[in-house]
């Protein structure tokens, strides 16, 4: 994996967690006042212009496909998506520290998640993205990191 996988890397673009909170809270809002039809257009073309963004500045391929999915989740008013799931025996002390919800989960991190978490790091986090990491209730041993746009 490179280490830079984002052409631009301004914060005023529309990869930002800003940008994704904002079109997250507009589609949040038109559900609630279905009657703007004005504002359904203009949040469409936001996020398709997001999507473009992402299409052509996100040069891995993992990452380019998780954050279309994000948009498309945006349209549910939702603050976070799915980046990737894997097994605990991924994690140096078996998914404990995520588990029990300990700060130095990501230090527990191996192999290809190390690297995915890193290059949130590098990309992602000083744009305003989060990354939480949670076990998966039904689905014992698995674990899923989230990107998150929330506040």
């Amino acid at each position: 994996m490179q280490d830079k996988i984002v052409k631009h890397p301004a914060t005023d673009t529309p990869l930002s967690a800003g940008a994704f909170r904002n079109l997250a809270d507009a589609f949040a809002k038109m559900h609630i006042f279905p009657d703007v039809k004005d504002d359904h257009l203009e949040v469409e073309q936001r996020i398709a212009e997001t999507r473009a963004f992402v299409e052509q500045h996100v040069e891995e391929p993992m990452w380019r496909e998780r954050l279309l999915l994000a948009c498309d989740a945006i349209r549910d008013g939702v603050h976070a998506a799915v980046v990737l799931r894997f097994p605990k025996v991924a994690c140096s002390d078996g998914g404990r520290a995520i588990k029990a919800g300990e700060s130095f989960w990501p230090n527990t991190l191996t192999g290809a998640e190390a690297e995915i978490y890193r290059v949130w790091q590098l990309e992602f986090a000083p744009r305003g993205f989060d990354i939480k990491a949670r076990t998966i209730d039904n689905h014992p041993g698995e674990i899923e990191l989230l990107l998150s746009w929330g506040r």
